[in-house]
């Protein structure tokens, strides 16, 4: 979270908080070589442009708008999720209408692909086949899946809720996570300016150089 949401939430003079960045792991900067990326490609069945999604699938992640919004805007979204991929019914727990709505909004539909959890590795080039992350959620106390797309050379469309403003900083196109429209416009235009594209992957690789885990270990051994 960001340092006013945690002044805001604890209740905390400034002057106590201190915040300690992550960062992607070092995996996700490797290049992948083509015969890998064709490999996953086959393997998913993917298409030559798609929007991808990772992580699980909570209230917070608001999964069911990027759904709606692929849907509309005819971009395939890859959805990297063991919950949302799995058949089993799902238990209760505290995102369980979350991930329900999520799965209607997919059945049957061919833009929504969900394949599941992959390796770190196969991750990493999924990553760097992907057209755009989408990642317009209401809620990150980092946003880890923002820093591994800059990372692999990915550009990403995400939100100012939470940390993920602080995270991205200008290096990712910001829209309104319950603007469906804005989700739409800015998947449109990713896909259909290379130029813009070109330049949210430079920005994010610029970015993500402010991050890495050696800065966290130091940050975090400076604090104790």
């Amino acid at each position: 979270a960001s340092k006013a949401d945690i002044m805001s939430i604890v209740g905390l003079d400034e002057k106590m908080v201190q915040v300690v960045y992550l960062a992607p792991d070092e995996q996700f900067f490797i290049q992948k070589d083509k015969a890998e990326k064709e490999r996953v490609r086959n393997k998913y069945h993917l298409e030559h442009r798609f929007a991808l999604f990772v992580g699980d699938v909570n209230w917070n992640k608001n999964l069911s708008r990027s759904i709606e919004a692929a849907t509309t805007a005819k971009m395939t979204l890859v959805v990297v999720s063991k919950p949302f991929a799995e058949a089993n019914e799902v238990k209760y727990n505290p995102w369980r209408d979350s991930l329900i709505e999520a799965r209607e909004l997919a059945r049957g539909n061919p833009i929504i692909r969900g394949i599941g959890m992959v390796s770190r590795e196969e991750l990493v080039t999924l990553y760097q086949l992907a057209t755009v992350l989408l990642f317009p959620s209401y809620y990150e106390g980092f946003g880890l899946p923002v820093t591994e797309a800059f990372a692999a050379g990915c550009p990403v469309i995400t939100t100012h809720r939470g940390s993920l403003k602080e995270v991205a900083g200008e290096a990712a196109i910001i829209v309104d996570p319950d603007d469906t429209q804005a989700i739409i416009s800015a998947l449109t235009n990713i896909v259909g300016d290379s130029e813009l594209r070109h330049k949210y992957i430079r920005l994010g690789k610029e970015r993500v150089q402010q991050f890495s885990w050696e800065k966290t270990a130091k940050a975090t051994y400076k604090i104790y």
